[in-house]
Order: structure tokens, then sequence, then C-alpha cells
């Protein structure tokens, strides 16, 4: 059995973690979003505010990890390459020792033992490089998820905007009515013509007071609403947003994995002269990630250039999410 570092087990076990505080988080955004108490102002999305700030930074350094453990996969395949390019190198003593003892198959021997630990040490990559892809597919699918449950939401908290931006549209029509019908009845209260109706038109005028109070505590309530009704469509936007922009990384990420299970594979291939060792373990067992994959290059179905141009892509790609992420301050 094949036991990996301590070292990869503890920055999995930290992005597993991780991982489970992001899906938490994001259902609970979900949630507490759609939610408004009656006469509540913008200050009730604070708490989800805050929230939503630490799901990005725990996002962050579980990208961080994953980008980190992918990129050491390719570091240790290329060492693996290095390696297999000088497997059967010997030196000029060990060949004269050889030669001398007519031992040549001491050479030998110790060839294969090289290509066993390369074979090996490939095995322990991909192994890792499985667990990485399950957890990857995993925050992927959290994501489409949380995603498919807030566009609604999003949707429905526009719609609501907009129903109020209409109220608030005809409160204000509302509100200059009836301010142009109080200013023309304080005129004439003001220099009254008709002393008879003075006083129904000071009746008139504290009526209108009293409707145009009612208006204005309207325009007010509407006004609030508008505001959280906002905050709630911005916050759900930025939710759907930064799950997105995972979505994206994701991929990313498991193309770059992709790339180095292939190169991975490959060398195996040469190294140990066959791939049967991985047919069982990439149907259901610890290789179920790379299947297809191992199934293909037993078959024979693959170029080292193809892998390589597969690997160009990748790298490339995931360097200039690199730099955007610079950039941004990300």
């Amino acid at each position: 059995m094949i036991v990996r570092l301590p070292s990869f087990d503890s920055e999995i076990d930290k992005a597993r973690a991780l991982a489970g505080e992001t899906r938490e988080t994001a259902f609970w955004l979900v949630e507490s979003l759609d939610h408004i108490p009656d006469g509540a102002d913008a200050h009730v999305f604070d708490a989800a505010s805050a929230r939503l700030a630490e799901m990005r930074a725990s996002g962050q350094s579980f990208e961080a990890i994953l980008v980190s453990l992918t990129q050491g996969f390719g570091t240790g395949t290329d060492t693996a390459y290095a390696r297999f390019e000088t497997v059967e190198d010997t030196t000029r003593y060990q060949r004269l020792i050889a030669s001398f003892s007519g031992n040549k198959a001491t050479l030998r021997n110790a060839v294969r033992a090289r290509k066993r630990a390369i074979a090996e040490t490939l095995k322990t990559i991909l192994l890792e490089a499985n667990v990485v892809h399950a957890l990857l597919l995993s925050q992927k699918s959290m994501g489409v998820e949380a995603r498919q449950a807030s566009e609604p939401k999003l949707v429905a908290s526009m719609d609501r905007r907009r129903s109020v931006v209409s109220l608030m549209d005809e409160a204000r029509q509302r509100d200059k009515e009836v301010a142009a019908l109080l200013v023309n009845l304080q005129r004439k209260i003001a220099n009254p013509s008709d002393e008879a109706r003075l006083a129904q038109w000071k009746a008139d005028e504290s009526a209108l007071k009293v409707q145009r109070d009612a208006v204005l505590a309207e325009r007010e309530r509407s006004a609030r609403q508008h505001g959280v009704l906002d905050r709630q469509a911005v916050l759900l936007g930025d939710v759907i947003d930064l799950l997105n922009e995972w979505n994206a990384t994701y991929t990313l990420l498991l193309n770059k994995l992709i790339a180095e299970a292939e190169r991975c594979i490959q060398l195996y291939s040469a190294a140990s002269g066959t791939l049967e060792p991985f047919i069982d373990d990439a149907v259901s067992g610890p290789l179920s990630a790379f299947h297809e994959l191992v199934t293909l290059h037993a078959q024979g179905g693959v170029t080292m250039q193809d892998i390589e141009r597969r690997k160009k892509r990748a790298d490339e790609a995931l360097a200039r999410r690199g730099d955007a992420a610079s950039e941004s301050g990300v």
C-alpha cells in the first residue's frame, strides 16, 4: 500500500475543512438573503455581508491550497521524467566491475529497480491527484447548486424592486399634486376673498396636511424598502459572481490536473511496460477519476505531443488566471 506524504494529507484536510465552510456559508447566504423582516432597513444584511467576505476569504485559501497541490504534481512529474531520462545511465566504474565479474544482470536489475521506483512515485502522484480531482468536482457541484438556488431569488428581488420604484413614482406624483393643492389653498387663506368660506378652506388645509403627511410617510417607507431590496440584489449578485468565478477557476485546475495525470500515465507505461496495474484501480478504485484516461492510454490512443499541447494550454490558462487575480488584488 502506498502511503501519501503527511504534508499532502495535512493540506487536503485543510482544503476539506475550507470546502465545508464555504458550502455551509453559501447556502446560509442563499437562505438568509431571501428573508426581509417587516420594517427592516439596509443594515438587515450587515451579517450577510460579513459572511460573504468570510466565504470569499475561505474560497481564496481553498484555491491557494489546490493550486499549490496541482502545481506540485507537475513538479513531481517533471522530476520523474528527468529521472527516467537517465535511468539506464551507469558509471564507467560500474560497467567495468560488471564486465570483470561477469554479472551484467546486476546492472539490469538496478535499472529495473530504478524504473519501479519511478513508477511508484508516479502512482503516488496519481493517487493524490485523484483525491484533489474529487474535491474540485465536489466544490464545483456545490457552486452550481448554490448559484441555481440564488438566481431565482435575485430575479424575484429585482422584480420587487421594480414594483417599489413604480410605487415611489406614484407617491412622488401624488405628493406633487397634494403640495400644489396645499400651496393654492394656503394662498387663499392668507388673502381671503370670501370670509364665509375661510373656515372651510382651513378645514380643507388640515385635511390636505394629513393627506400629505401620509404620502410623505409612504414615500419614506418605499425609499427604505427600495434601499433594502437594492442591497439584497447587490449581495445576491455578488454571491452569484463569486460562485461563477470559483467555477471557472476549478475548471482550469481540473484541466491542469488531467494534463498532469496524462503525463503520469504515459511515463508509468514507459517505466513499467504496462498499465495493467491501473486498470482495476481506474474502474472503481482509488484512480476512478482517471478511468477514461487510463483506458485511452492503454489503447495507445494518445501521443506525447497531444499531452504536451494540452498541458501547455492548461498552464497558460492558469497563468492568466493568476495574473488577473494579482492585478485585481484577489
